[in-house]
């Protein structure tokens, strides 16, 4: 009986035969990749229904792993279970560093006896990681006399003793299933060798080979058009980037784009982006309603000729990975983090990486209302200049309010208002000028005590008339 359900698409050279998938699938669950059941929810098939439904979605993930292979249209990539465990219990703990400066220890004396509780031997300089990159564990204790937990990490290119403070553990396993691993099986042989053994126990669950043909046929031409999904990105500018933030564009709203603050952001919050040329938005359009977007993306046209795409929002987590593919296709650059912070870690297109990438956008001068900016948050409304690194000097409107406002920083005064005279330098008084400071003149040829200083030399500072501080200059004290 098992035979008869086999019988398709029998190609020798697959990497697993019908026999030892069969074995695999025995063994436990299956799990299908978001990808996979995207391209068969949009089959019209008994056949792929049927498949969709054999998931157990219900428990826990040991299970063999079905994925799309995105390069060939009749191929799936697989997992066995016992590999998949294999990654799933790995105990190796690993962490990324997120701070910007310190956090790890320098190789001195000073330091040895964590070093020696450790294990560890400082050669060179300590590595200093970027956010980007992810380092395993070697050993860890905690500082009897700080309370400090400091964590000895290896990274690829690099090792140090690391601050626990400065550093967020990672956890790609279930992520690795999905690429390690794994071997290719033909689409026809693999989910008829899934059905079979559904067919043991469920009659509905048995199909002919012309059933099968002809789903393979329908799932070919559903990743041919998966394969193109490019072609539903668009770059927009102007009103239009208005129009697609909009609620009531989006097809059937979920994820980080349903979140988004500024879903229903009124049309003058947005007039920074809708009113300058260089700053563009990048939508992903449904594939069943082209008018409706799953998908967006701002982007930056840079001072310095780079183009930056800034966080994506997405109905589906696994399409922030296609705009990033977009992006590098486009030859433009992208976070490698998908975040809010202003601090960026930047992939180019050639795949470079560039840490702490600076991007300044120049727009109109004086925008007074503003989107929550993800990146860029720093305005300066006297150049027009937005950048995702504050200046230090003069005022700059930080833009992270939610309702179409900004907070004023201003590097010159600290936000305090006010700076130090720079004509008395904040002593008050300045230097006679009837004088020159000598404290006495010359009149009708006689040396006398200068009238306007009282022969002191000084006089009040006509700048800040002795408060020794002036208004700042840059944000006129508007605090």
């Amino acid at each position: 009986m098992l035979k008869k359900y086999i019988d398709f698409i029998t190609e020798s050279h697959d990497l697993i035969t019908e026999s030892q998938l069969i074995e695999l699938l025995l063994e436990s669950d299956v799990m299908f990749s978001d990808n996979f059941k995207k391209v068969l929810g949009k089959i019209d098939s008994p056949v792929a229904k049927k498949i969709l439904g054999l998931e157990k979605k219900d428990l826990p993930v040991v299970a063999n792993y079905f994925d799309i292979d995105p390069e060939r249209n009749d191929y799936l990539y697989f997992t066995a279970d016992r590999k998949a465990q294999e990654i799933l219990n790995d105990p190796k703990e690993l962490y990324r560093f997120v701070g910007n400066n310190g956090g790890w220890l320098t190789h001195g004396e000073a330091n040895n006896a964590i070093f020696g509780r450790l294990g560890y031997v400082p050669e060179g300089d300590v590595y200093k990681p970027t956010s980007a990159e992810v380092g395993e564990v070697v050993e860890k204790i905690v500082s009897e006399k700080s309370g400090k937990t400091w964590i000895w990490l290896k990274f690829a290119n690099g090792q140090g003793v690391f601050n626990l403070e400065k550093l967020r553990p990672v956890d790609d396993r279930n992520k690795l299933v999905w690429s390690k691993n794994r071997q290719d099986v033909r689409v026809g042989r693999s989910m008829n060798a899934l059905l079979a053994l559904a067919a043991r126990e469920d009659d509905t669950a048995k199909f002919t080979a012309r059933d099968i043909e002809i789903f393979v046929n329908l799932y070919k031409a559903q990743m041919d058009k998966f394969n193109d999904k490019f072609s539903f990105f668009d770059v927009v500018q102007g009103d239009d980037i208005y129009y697609k933030y909009q609620y009531d564009n989006y097809y059937d709203p979920s994820g980080t784009l349903a979140n988004s603050c500024m879903a229903e952001a009124d049309s003058s919050w947005l007039d920074p982006y809708t009113e300058n040329n260089t700053v563009s938005l990048i939508i992903y359009k449904s594939q069943d309603d082209d008018s409706k977007i799953i998908g967006r993306a701002i982007l930056w046209e840079c001072l310095n000729g780079k183009k930056l795409m800034d966080r994506v929002y997405t109905n589906s987590d696994s399409d922030v990975e296609l705009f990033r593919q977009f992006a590098q296709d486009s030859g433009w650059w992208y976070k490698s983090n998908n975040n809010s912070s202003s601090t960026i870690n930047a992939i180019g297109p050639e795949g470079q990486q560039e840490n702490y990438f600076t991007a300044e956008v120049q727009l109109h001068k004086r925008h007074e209302n503003f989107p929550y900016m993800d990146t860029l948050k720093y305005y300066s409304p006297e150049t027009g200049i937005m950048s995702n690194e504050k200046p230090d000097t003069g005022l700059v409107y930080y833009c992270e309010s939610t309702e179409g406002y900004y907070d004023k920083l201003c590097g010159t005064c600290g936000e305090d208002g006010s700076i130090t005279c720079p004509t008395c330098d904040g002593d008050g008084e300045e230097v006679c000028t009837e004088c020159n400071g000598d404290g006495e003149v010359e009149i009708d040829g006689e040396s006398t005590e200068c009238p306007t200083c009282g022969g002191e030399g000084k006089k009040t500072c006509s700048q800040c008339d002795g408060d020794e501080q002036i208004t700042c200059p840059d944000c006129e004290g508007d605090y």
